[in-house]
């Protein structure tokens, strides 16, 4: 994952053929061997996605968001080293990483990290796959920053914030899905800023309520909004009704994306602030970062297309 994460990343069960063929390809996938899968079912999923990803006819294009990021079980089980050799040898350059349940400190990530590298250099693999941190313990949020500066350092990955268990694991007392995310923001706000500002990807947790559950899609919306807000690239889908709403929240208009590209342009021109003609606007370099932020999330979905936005620059820090 690049430092914009897409707006969605669907999630189902890594048994489901068919959900397998519908989602990859077309979506950012993360095929589930975790929460998807039961105790007694967690060696026949590991089998049944290494043969998927290893017959896969197309190659997702991860510059448009089209990638494929397992979760394998947590470092504190005993399948997470099963599940993440086997994918590796299965599936070389197949899939593009791996999203890790409760990483909870910079060790435990690097420890991670060590086996992924390691792995891929035995087995040959020509990119070195992604780790995307789940964050849903308290401690994690806790070693937050260390864990984010170590995956910084391995080039490419992200976080994904778990609220559920993120939740349970404080004792929260709220079983509302909007009351439960509006009582966590502080803490979800953290793990997406604390990754933004390491240049990291960040996608938040998913809304468990769907439809025709009374008012799940307006909630839904609403909760995205925060996401939007907080910092978040993404969010989470656990089924595909979900996945146009939240790009509808989530995803700048091409002519939105347009308007900020063509202010980023003006900037070229002038050595420092100045005042936007046509809107009265005036431009210094945190609006510049602004407009470029919003120029690199249009990218990563696919609004424009990179020709649309050559020789435009980040502005600098």
């Amino acid at each position: 994952m690049g430092s914009v994460a897409p707006a969605t990343l669907i999630s189902f069960p890594a048994t489901s053929e068919k959900l397998f063929g519908r989602n990859v390809g077309r979506l950012a996938s993360m095929p589930d061997l975790e929460d998807a899968v039961p105790e007694r079912d967690k060696d026949l999923a590991r089998r049944t996605l290494a043969d998927l990803l290893a017959t896969l006819q197309i190659d997702p294009d991860p510059a448009l968001g089209r990638f494929v990021v397992p979760r394998v079980n947590g470092p504190g089980t005993p399948h997470f080293e099963r599940d993440l050799t086997t994918l590796m040898h299965a599936a070389p350059d197949r899939f593009h990483g791996v999203v890790v349940p409760k990483l909870q400190d910079a060790a435990e990530v690097e420890r991670v990290l060590a086996l992924v590298r390691g792995e891929a250099d035995r087995l040959g693999w020509r990119t070195l796959p992604w780790v995307v941190a789940l964050i849903e313990t308290v401690r994690g949020i806790e070693n937050l920053a260390a864990i984010c500066d170590v995956l910084a350092g391995h080039g490419s990955g992200g976080v994904l914030c778990g609220h559920l268990d993120l939740a349970s694991d404080a004792r929260l007392v709220v079983t509302d899905a909007v009351e439960r995310h509006r009582e966590l923001r502080a803490w979800t706000k953290l793990v997406a800023r604390t990754a933004k500002s390491r240049g990291l990807g960040a996608i938040d947790g998913p809304f468990p309520r769907l439809a025709p559950a009374p008012g799940a899609d307006a909630e839904l919306v609403l909760t995205t909004g925060w996401s939007l807000v907080d910092g978040y690239d993404g969010r989470l889908v656990i089924h595909p009704s979900q996945v146009e709403p939240v790009r509808d929240v989530m995803v700048p208009s091409p002519d939105t994306t347009r308007e900020s590209a063509r202010i980023l342009r003006l900037t070229l021109a002038h050595g420092g602030a100045f005042r936007d003609e046509s809107t009265g606007e005036m431009i210094d370099n945190a609006v510049r970062r602004s407009h470029w932020t919003l120029v690199e999330r249009a990218l990563a979905n696919g609004v424009i297309g990179a020709d649309e936005v050559v020789g435009l620059e980040p502005p600098p820090l």
